[in-house]
């Protein structure tokens, strides 16, 4: 997720310095550009290394240091199930990291705030505990509930933080 990351950095200056100078339909293509490279990223790097690769990643993450054997020929079949999740829910979660720094930059900083604890407070919270705690009884890991929870959380926060940031940026047009 780090191009999403890096990208948000790039996007308070650009942002901060593009509406006023009345330039919204060309910010709105670039946001949309920015979204789509950064996911197509995502996807090319998280997506392999967690289905490709998952094997050598658990083993290399999950050893014995008491034994001091590595296990990647044993590794669990949880573990590797997680490696599967992960990256769909790191995608899931990127729009939301993309976009969140426009509100600072159209100068709605408080917008920013209540997105970020829509997303912690009021989704992500919520849903991990519901997700661990429904996953046994549908007999999966509570593990598997909390990264599902997560995913949820990330996608739902990251869909309202698109249309809030979209509707900011055309609303600065009418401005």
């Amino acid at each position: 997720m780090m191009p999403a990351i890096a990208t948000s950095v790039a996007i308070v200056p650009y942002v901060g310095r593009s509406l006023p100078e009345g330039r919204h339909t060309e910010v709105l293509a670039d946001i949309k550009r920015a979204l789509i490279w950064t996911s197509g990223l995502a996807l090319l790097i998280t997506v392999p290394i967690g289905w490709i690769f998952a094997d050598d990643v658990a083993g290399f993450f999950v050893k014995d240091t008491t034994m001091k054997m590595d296990t990647p020929g044993i590794t669990s079949p949880l573990t590797l199930t997680a490696l599967h999740i992960l990256p769909l829910t790191a995608i899931c979660a990127g729009p939301f990291l993309l976009l969140r720094p426009v509100f600072e930059a159209a100068l709605k900083p408080r917008l920013g705030t209540i997105v970020s604890l829509l997303r912690f407070a009021c989704l992500s919270i919520p849903l991990i505990l519901i997700g661990s705690t429904l996953a046994p009884a549908l007999g999966f890991d509570g593990l598997l509930g909390t990264i599902a929870g997560l995913g949820l959380a990330g996608l739902l926060a990251s869909l309202a933080t698109t249309l809030l940031a979209i509707r900011v940026i055309t609303n600065s047009a009418d401005q």
